[in-house]
C-alpha cells in the first residue's frame, strides 16, 4: 500500500501522529505500507527563498538539494513517530531508493526505482518512509519533481510496485465538481471519476502531471480524507457522484475508564481530535494526580461504573484486572447504545465470549485489539487467517516486559538491574511478577484461542515456567550455543480442546523469535497455506495506545455516526440513501 501525505495534512510536527493512526490503519490489516511525504506546510516556500537569498543565478544541483530537505526532515520525524508507537519504519532516501530522473533538475520526471532495496526495506520492516518530491539524476545530482510532485512520488512507486493501491491522503475526502467554499449550489463530491475529468476539476488537490502520469500506465488511485473510509477513485471511471445525502456529525463522545499507563495515553492522542472524539468521562483511583498529568478535572470521577454510564458513544476500558472492570464494562452494554473498546486482556481471557454475543445481539462491538501484542495486530492477523481457513498453532513472544529483560540479561545486566531498567522504560509495572511467571502470556493465549479456535482456553491450566533471578543462568548458557532465551508462548489444539504453554526456550538465531528483542512482540500463526509472521513493539504507553485509538477510529469510520439532535444509536434513519449517483445522469 501506498500512502501519500502532503503539506495539507502534515503542517507541522503537531500532524505526526494523526499520520501515525492512518499507517497503522493498515499495517493492523497485514499491509506494508510506503509512506511518502511532503515537507511540513510553507517548509518549501521557505527553503526557496533562502536559496534565492545567494543570488538571481544560484547553482541549481545546490538548490535542489537545499529545499529536498525539507521532505527529509518530515520523513524522518514520521519515522521517528511510528517507531515511538511501536511500529518498525525505515526512511528510504532518494538515493538510496535509486529513484532516479530525467529532464529539468527542478521539474524532472522519474524513470527508474531500486526495486529489490524497496522490496528488502519492506521485508525488515512494516513501514518504508520515502521523502517525495526529490529524485537523483545519472550524475548523483539531487532534482526535484515540480510543485506537487510528491504526488508523482507515490504514484511512480505505486506503478513500480506492479500497480500497488495508492491513497494521496489530502486535507478533503475526494474531488468535486466545484469549489465546495464557493457560494452557489452545493458541490458534489465523485466517488469515482475518469483520469480526463480529474484534470479538469482536480488540478489544485492532484499534480496535474501525477494524474497524467497515472493515466498514461493505465494506473487507478484514491484521493481522501484521513481517517476516512470514502475516498474519490480515479482512473478508468465511469464518472459517479457520491450520495448527495450528507448529515451534520458530531465528534463520537468517549468515557475512558483508567488514567495509567494506557488510559492517559488515549487521553492524550483522543484530545488531538477534537473533530472526531470528545472525551468526556475519566475514571480513576486517585483524581489529583490525572489533574497533575493533564486530565481536564471536570472530566474526572472515581466510579467507573458512573463514568462508564453516562451518555457517551464508546467505552474505553484501560483498568486492567477482573473488577471493577467486568462491572463496567457490562453496565455499558446493558445500555445497548454504546460501544465498548478494551484493553483488558484478563476481561476478554475470562469472559471475552459472553460479553461478545451481549454486544452482538445488542448491535453495539466490543472491541479489544489492544488485549494482545500493543501495536502488533495479532488478534486482526488471527482472525483474518481464521476466516481464510483453519489456524494449526500458533507460537510466539507475547509478553514485551520479559523480552526487555531477557534482552538485558544478554547484554550482561543482573537480573534486578534488568527488571529495574524495565520499569524505568515503562515497559513494567512496580510489580512485574505478572509478566515475569507467564501469567500475563497465558491470558493472551487465551484471547488468542477464542479467536483462533473458537474455544475457550483457561489461563489456569496453561503450563508455565517463570522467568526468576536463578533461572536467568539459562540466558549466558545459550549465548554459548549459538541461541538466545526468550518467553516463548505456544498454543494448539490437542482434539478439540487447546493446550497452551509459556516457557522459556532457547532458541536458534536463525529461528525468527530470535529477532524479536527489548520490547519486540513476534507472533507466528502457522496454518495450511504456511506460517503467518506478525512484528510490533508489545510494552509500553504509546503502542497500546495506538492500538487501543486503532479501534476507535475503526468504529467511527465503519459505524453509523452521531448526528445533530439525539444519539439513540447507529442505524440510519428512514429515507436516508446511500446510493451513489452516476455523474452523466445527474446533468
Amino acid at each position: 500500500m501506498v500512502l501519500k501525505f502532503g503539506g495539507s495534512v502534515l503542517r507541522s510536527e503537531r500532524d505526526l501522529a494523526q499520520v501515525v493512526h492512518e499507517v497503522y490503519r493498515h499495517t493492523r490489516r497485514g499491509r506494508r505500507v510506503v509512506a511518502v511525504v511532503s515537507a511540513f506546510e510553507g517548509r518549501t516556500d521557505a527553503l526557496v527563498a533562502q536559496a534565492a537569498g545567494f543570488g538571481d543565478r544560484p547553482d541549481v544541483p545546490a538548490v535542489a538539494t537545499l529545499v529536498s530537505t525539507g521532505e527529509l526532515a518530515s520523513a524522518s520525524t514520521l519515522a521517528l513517530a511510528l517507531s515511538r508507537a511501536g511500529i518498525g519504519a525505515t526512511v528510504l532516501t532518494p538515493a538510496a531508493l535509486g529513484l532516479r530522473t530525467t529532464g529539468d533538475p527542478v521539474d524532472a520526471d522519474p524513470c527508474e526505482l531500486d526495486l529489490p532495496a524497496l522490496h528488502r526495506a519492506l521485508q525488515r520492516r512494516w513501514v518504508v518512509v520515502v521523502p517525495g518530491f526529490a529524485g537523483v539524476d545519472d550524475a548523483g545530482n539531487t532534482t526535484l519533481l515540480g510543485r506537487g510532485g510528491s504526488d508523482l512520488t507515490a504514484l511512480f512507486i505505486a506503478h513500480r510496485l506492479g500497480g500497488a493501491p495508492c491513497r494521496l491522503v489530502k486535507d478533503v475526502p475526494g474531488l468535486f465538481d466545484r469549489d465546495p467554499a464557493l457560494p452557489g449550489p452545493p458541490a458534489r463530491c465523485f466517488q469515482s471519476l475518469r483520469w480526463e475529468q480529474a484534470l479538469s476539476v482536480g488540478g489544485g488537490v492532484v499534480q496535474p502531471k501525477s494524474i497524467l502520469f497515472a493515466r498514461d500506465h493505465g494506473l487507478a488511485f484514491e484521493v481522501g480524507a484521513l481517517h476516512r473510509a470514502e475516498a474519490t477513485v480515479i482512473g478508468p471511471g465511469p464518472n459517479i457522484f457520491r450520495s448527495a445525502h450528507r448529515r451534520i456529525e458530531l465528534p463520537w463522545r468517549v468515557a475512558i475508564l483508567g488514567a495509567g499507563t494506557v488510559g492517559l495515553g488515549v487521553y492524550t492522542l483522543l484530545r488531538d481530535m477534537p473533530a472526531r472524539f470528545q472525551v468526556v468521562a475519566v475514571a480513576c483511583r486517585d483524581t489529583a494526580r490525572a489533574t497533575r498529568r493533564g486530565v481536564e478535572p471536570t472530566l474526572l470521577t472515581r466510579d467507573p461504573v458512573d463514568a462508564a454510564t453516562r451518555p457517551c458513544d464508546i467505552v474505553v476500558e484501560a483498568l486492567g484486572g477482573e473488577h471493577p472492570a467486568l462491572d463496567a464494562a457490562e453496565a455499558a452494554l446493558a445500555l445497548g447504545d454504546r460501544h465498548v473498546v478494551t484493553a483488558n486482556k484478563t476481561l476478554v481471557a475470562l469472559h471475552g465470549p459472553r460479553l461478545r454475543a451481549r454486544a452482538e445481539a445488542l448491535g453495539v462491538r466490543l472491541s479489544h485489539s489492544a488485549a494482545v501484542g500493543g501495536s502488533a495486530p495479532v488478534l486482526e492477523c488471527v482472525e483474518a487467517l481464521r476466516a481464510d481457513g483453519p489456524i494449526r498453532s500458533v507460537r510466539g513472544v507475547l509478553n514485551g516486559t520479559t523480552n526487555f529483560v531477557l534482552s538485558e540479561l544478554a547484554n550482561g545486566r543482573p537480573f534486578s538491574a534488568a527488571v529495574r531498567a524495565a520499569q524505568e522504560a515503562g515497559f513494567a509495572e512496580a510489580d512485574p511478577s505478572r509478566d515475569l511467571d507467564g501469567r500475563d502470556a497465558a491470558e493472551k493465549l487465551a484471547v488468542i484461542s477464542q479467536l483462533a479456535f473458537g474455544a475457550t482456553l483457561d489461563p489456569g491450566t496453561v503450563d508455565r515456567e517463570p522467568l526468576t533471578a536463578e533461572s536467568a543462568g539459562l540466558v549466558d548458557s545459550a549465548q554459548v550455543d549459538r541461541a538466545v532465551v526468550r518467553q516463548v508462548a505456544s498454543l494448539r489444539l490437542c482434539g478439540d480442546r487447546p493446550v497452551g504453554a509459556v516457557r522459556l526456550e532457547a532458541v536458534p538465531l536463525d529461528d525468527r523469535l530470535a529477532s524479536a528483542v527489548a520490547q519486540d512482540n513476534r507472533v507466528l500463526v502457522e496454518t495450511d497455506s504456511g506460517t503467518h509472521d506478525v512484528l510490533g513493539f508489545g510494552a509500553g504507553r504509546w503502542p497500546t495506545a495506538e492500538s487501543v485509538v486503532a479501534d476507535l477510529l475503526d468504529i467511527s469510520r465503519e459505524c453509523f455516526p452521531p448526528t445533530v439532535g439525539p444519539r439513540p444509536g447507529r442505524r440510519a434513519p428512514a429515507g436516508v440513501s446511500h446510493r451513489p449517483e452516476r455523474a452523466e445522469d445527474s446533468r
